[in-house]
């Protein structure tokens, strides 16, 4: 059964605690009832999730590194270390092929 889903957001990433499975949960309103659904997409298709399900010890949320609040001097630290990383990686493949 096909549901038209308007207003579709992402709510987050979540682990089904039974299965270990990580999916990225959505939410969307239905178009012709007006209620609020919450899915996950598996194999192209929609896996609708009950708000009792959901809600329940079942889901539990996935601390994900761009959730994060970090200010800017951290920021620009984590970016330097970044870009120090790479230049040494650049530098070591350059050495062992030979054109440094």
């Amino acid at each position: 059964m096909s549901k038209r889903l308007t207003g579709i957001k992402a709510v987050g990433r979540y682990r089904e605690a039974a299965t270990g499975r990580e999916v990225n949960v959505k939410q969307g309103r239905n178009a012709s009832r007006g209620t609020d659904i919450l899915y996950y997409l598996f194999r192209g298709s929609r896996v609708f999730i009950t708000d009792c399900e959901f809600y329940s010890d079942k889901w539990q949320k996935v601390e994900c590194i761009t959730d994060m609040k970090v200010d800017k001097q951290t920021a620009h630290v984590i970016v330097n270390i970044c870009l120090g990383l790479a230049v040494v990686v650049l530098l070591i493949v350059l050495v062992r092929s030979g054109t440094l």
